[in-house]
Formats: structure tokens, sequence, C-alpha cells
């Protein structure tokens, strides 16, 4: 999956990439996130759940940061 997008969050760098690297954050900010856990390094074990009616799905996956470039 690739997700592209530009937002302007009014704060310093450092504070917002310090937010989108922590896992307790990202957590409250995902719909339906229920758990980002740490998996190795720059890797996280991810779950989250969806409700469309009456359908409900749970989902798990594993999430791999790659090409760092702090805090950008």
């Amino acid at each position: 999956m690739e997700l592209t997008s530009t937002r302007t969050v009014p704060a310093p760098v450092e504070t917002v990439w310090a937010a989108l690297n922590d896992p307790v954050v990202l957590t409250g900010c995902i719909a339906g996130c229920e758990a980002i856990l740490p998996d190795g390094e720059n890797a996280y074990r991810i779950s989250l759940a969806a409700r469309v009616g009456p359908v409900a799905a749970k989902f798990s996956g594993r999430l791999e940061l790659s090409d760092l470039d702090p805090p950008r």
C-alpha cells in the first residue's frame, strides 16, 4: 500500500517527527487501531478493527520504516 498526501502542521519539525514515530500517539490517531507494537528496529506489528454497517473485520500486519531521513 502506498499513501501519499501533504499536510502542514503548525508545530516544530522535531515535535512532529517525534509524534509520527510514537506508537502511543499513532494508536490514538488511527481510527480503529487497537495496537502498534515494536517488532524489531524501525518495525511494528499493527492490529486494527474496521466496521462498515453490519460487517466487522479485524486486520493485522507489519509496518517497516525505511529510507529514514530524520526529521524529514
